[in-house]
């Protein structure tokens, strides 16, 4: 038994692969409601509160935020289906070699981001034209969102161990608690009159708790399949080997999507980049919503051709 709960035995049992899609597809399209929650009914908040014209410049530093997200170099994807693969074989050792190693890559990009995000936020005023004290909040602020996203995107690496292993349950309940939790407390924030401070802060917040739930899992899971902390080159050369080709395929549509606020702030006013973004968050969630499908499955597919049942 392993220090957290899980054991060998659990793991060479085999798994469920319709139970783990259909929880993943479940807690997919509840996470994609929070995001809803999130992204359109509290915006009457963000205008009261924080003003058309500040919430403009936010969300065109978020769209900055987003370009930076492609930092990714796509990953996430290759992880699970390496580990689910390495799983559906029952190589146990191997599948905690692609975790351990995949991880170590993650925290090179995570420690990449954060220092691009830092630089990136020392001119965000001038790259949006913003003065006085706008200027000092909205890098602020940034840099703050920088470090929640850092912690995000680390999560989706050790979030990856459970999907992969199609044990879904308790990551997909951390982040549900996390982001409601996040939400929670950034009404909190806004109604207490905090201001911008209060998106990225209530972010961090969610991404936070978040992080402890996964790590807490990954521990345990790692611990079960046996695996020691052990660089391996070759896996870690086969990571970053495939990732140019993983990022190519998505760069392209990050960058025209991404940059469209930062344009409109740069050529009109933050107000129109406001007016531009509300109107096409439906669109994102429709998209968002879409893309839980194709999460829902890669990990039992991944399981599937591991096992050799063609």
């Amino acid at each position: 038994m392993s220090r957290f709960g899980y054991s060998k035995e659990d793991l060479m049992r085999a798994p469920s692969r319709k139970r783990a899609t259909v929880i993943q597809a479940v807690g997919g399209y509840a996470n994609t409601g929070i995001a809803v929650v999130q992204g359109l009914l509290l915006i009457p908040l963000y205008l009261h509160y924080i003003g058309a014209h500040m919430y403009g410049l936010w969300l065109a530093s978020g769209g900055m935020l987003g370009m930076l997200g492609m930092v990714n170099f796509g990953i996430s994807s290759m992880l699970i289906q390496r580990i689910a693969n390495a799983y559906g074989k029952q190589d146990l050792a191997r599948a905690g070699a692609y975790f351990i190693n995949g991880m170590s890559v993650y925290i090179g990009i995570c420690l990449l981001l954060g220092l691009i995000g830092w630089v990136i936020s020392l001119w965000l005023p001038q790259i949006l034209h913003v003065k006085d004290a706008d200027a000092g909040l909205l890098e602020a602020c940034f840099q703050l969102a920088v470090a929640a996203m850092a912690i995000g995107i680390f999560n989706e690496c050790l979030r990856s161990i459970g999907q992969a292993l199609l044990r879904p349950v308790v990551p997909i309940a951390g982040m549900i608690v996390g982001r409601i939790l996040g939400v929670g407390v950034t009404i909190w924030l806004l109604v207490d009159g905090f201001g911008l401070w209060a998106i990225p802060t209530g972010t961090l917040v969610a991404e936070g708790l978040i992080f402890v739930v996964n790590l807490l899992n990954a521990i345990s899971l790692v611990s079960a399949l046996g695996s020691k902390i052990k660089l391996e080159w070759a896996i870690i050369r086969e990571y970053l080997r495939t990732s140019p080709a993983l990022f190519m395929a998505t760069v392209g549509n990050t960058v025209s999507q991404q940059s469209e606020p930062v344009l409109i702030t740069m050529l009109t006013s933050p107000e129109m980049t406001t007016v531009y973004m509300v109107t096409r968050r439906a669109a994102d969630i429709v998209f968002q919503s879409l893309s839980v499908i194709y999460g829902s499955v890669l990990s039992s597919l991944s399981h599937l051709v591991g096992t050799t049942n063609r």
